[in-house]
């Protein structure tokens, strides 16, 4: 899993938001303590004929940045048109990654 720096100024409630052309995330600090920082996100990811949205939350350690626990949720709507009909579908995810470090 990615390192994640912490900043240790950073309170709860504070966010920011990364965008791009077809994605727009935002990340919320939920909690801060000694050991440890909790980060929710969601995101919305549109492009062509697939739309996203993730939700999820980052367990961070302070010392070392290492993201310790990651949870998300996910649902995916999309379409395609073949001979004239419309196919829709959609995709529900939850996937939760635990780092295995001793």
């Amino acid at each position: 899993m990615v390192g994640f720096r912490i900043d240790p100024t950073l309170k709860p409630g504070y966010s920011w938001t990364q965008n791009s052309a077809t994605t727009q995330i935002t990340y919320t600090i939920y909690s801060i303590n000694a050991r440890t920082t909790v980060i929710t996100y969601k995101a919305s990811i549109l492009g062509g004929n697939l739309n996203s949205r993730i939700n999820g939350s980052l367990l961070i350690d302070n010392n070392t940045g290492i993201i310790l626990k990651r949870a998300s949720q996910s649902v995916s709507t999309g379409y395609e048109m073949v001979n004239g009909i419309v196919y829709t579908a959609t995709r529900r995810t939850a996937a939760t990654e635990v780092n295995g470090r001793k």
